[in-house]
């Protein structure tokens, strides 16, 4: 099974996704790490250097030609589900799982970071919520399950996660 998630950065994609698939004993894959292999440089610098059009190509070039063989967890990319090809491709590959967080929640989980560039002119907060806004459709037409990450810790999402992965592998052997 791959459980893939996906929702705004900051709600934990990459963080609880890695520390669920150790838990798990499951490879885990991250889009963006992917895709900073192939560009050899940073997301921040693609942005930088090339813009944001030029990484969605790139983030949906990657996503098409992974190949994924055997549990895996995927953390992918805030924006990835912008691109309807790359929705579909998501869910063909496997379970979607929306890691749902309020933008002020986001705002306070990046703090201080210089990881993630800024995606408009806006200050961090009124850009969440605009992302939020713009983006909630796409997530809710993608995401085949929701969980909840406002004031919870890593560890307690990823139990929530491991939980999700049981019942959906039940599921599965029925």
């Amino acid at each position: 099974m791959i459980l893939i998630l996906i929702g705004p950065r900051g709600s934990g994609k990459s963080k609880v996704g890695a520390r669920l698939a150790s838990k798990l004993q499951v490879a885990f894959v991250d889009l963006d790490t992917q895709i900073e292999h192939l560009a050899s440089k940073s997301i921040a610098a693609i942005f930088t250097d090339e813009g944001e059009r030029s990484f969605r190509l790139i983030e949906a070039r990657v996503l098409k030609s992974l190949s994924l063989s055997g549990p895996t967890i995927l953390a992918t990319g805030g924006g990835v589900i912008l691109a309807a090809e790359n929705r579909k491709k998501l869910q063909a590959l496997g379970k979607v799982i929306w890691l749902q967080a309020n933008p002020k929640e986001l705002v306070r989980r990046l703090a201080g970071s210089d990881e993630r560039p800024a995606l408009t002119p806006l200050s961090p907060l009124d850009e969440a919520r605009l992302l939020a806004e713009k983006r909630h459709k796409l997530y809710e037409e993608t995401a085949e399950l929701k969980v909840d990450t406002n004031d919870k810790s890593e560890e307690v999402v990823c139990n929530e996660l491991e939980q999700l992965w049981n019942t959906v592998q039940s599921d599965n052997l029925r």
